[in-house]
């Protein structure tokens, strides 16, 4: 389902259809709600030894990893399948995450409403200046450190990057 479709056209403009979510395994540390997470498509998380075929507690789509600015898909090959913690998770603990949809999020730094996000290094999401994709659009003034209103894409992402070099 796309995150804007007619399925989800209200008569007064966008309206982003309900939040997709999924249950993932933490792996690595823990998180907090509102943390960006990868999702270990790769399976290189370090509790990961057997990859099982998917649906079990092990595969690729279901570990889950904090995202840090090394994982924004800034201007490379590689795409990252991003998340959003929805509950705080210990370390191998079991939870919900956001992966596309009208979500709160980690804000660093101040951003402006409409403003474009990627992953932090400490797995929030702040502004873009490195001409990186963005997998968020912020809905409201962001606050230092706390949760903020966000649409977000962690598929797809929006494709469009700051002109900032």
């Amino acid at each position: 389902m796309a995150l804007f479709g007619p399925s989800a056209q209200s008569p007064l403009g966008l309206h982003p259809g309900k939040a997709e979510r999924c249950r993932v395994k933490m792996r690595d540390s823990a998180g907090v709600k509102g943390n960006v997470v990868y999702f270990d498509a790769a399976g290189a998380a370090t509790e990961t030894v057997d990859i099982v075929a998917f649906g079990g507690a092990t595969n690729p789509l279901s570990n889950v990893i904090l995202a840090t600015a090394t994982h924004d898909g800034s201007l490379e090959a590689t795409i990252w399948l991003l998340g959003i913690l929805d509950e705080d998770i210990a370390d191998d603990g079991e939870g919900w995450c956001t992966y596309r949809g009208v979500t709160q999020a980690l804000i660093t730094g101040t951003p402006a409403a409409g403003s474009a996000l990627k992953p932090m290094a400490d797995s929030e999401l702040g502004l873009i200046i490195d001409k990186a994709r963005a997998c968020a659009i912020t809905l409201e003034t962001g606050v230092d450190a706390t949760l903020g209103w966000v649409i977000f894409d962690g598929i797809n992402q929006f494709h469009g990057s700051s002109d900032v070099a």
